[in-house]
């Protein structure tokens, strides 16, 4: 056997194992480099698309809460006028009606110091 055959079946031999080992390593780009890409994509998309799902929900939820929130915090607050303006409503009319009752009790006592001075 020559050596340069010797050589040629060393290389035919070593030929397919070699390109076996490329096969596998670059699988993905070797066999069918426009389907993978889609699917990766597809996954990938897939991935964004639920995140970013779920972030749209969570702000329109987010933002729902505060606006009920909200319209509790405001229906509290004009409950707690309300009873702050009826309880100054009352304060004055108290108010007014013990100066009236002053004033009746200053008459009176004119009437009687005079009266009693005669």
């Amino acid at each position: 056997m020559s050596a340069a055959r010797a050589c040629t079946l060393t290389l035919l031999i070593q030929a397919p194992v070699y390109f076996a080992l490329c096969m596998k390593s670059d699988k993905k780009d070797f066999s069918y480099p426009t389907m993978i890409n889609y699917k990766m994509f597809q996954v990938e998309h897939e991935e964004w698309f639920l995140a970013h799902k779920f972030y749209q929900e969570q702000f329109h939820s987010t933002l729902r809460a505060w606006a009920h929130d909200r319209q509790d915090l405001l229906m509290k607050v004009k409950a707690t006028f309300v009873d702050a303006w009826a309880a100054y409503e009352e304060a004055a009319e108290k108010a007014k009606t013990r100066k009236k009752q002053e004033h009746i009790c200053q008459e009176l006592y004119e009437k009687v110091c005079l009266n009693s001075l005669f």
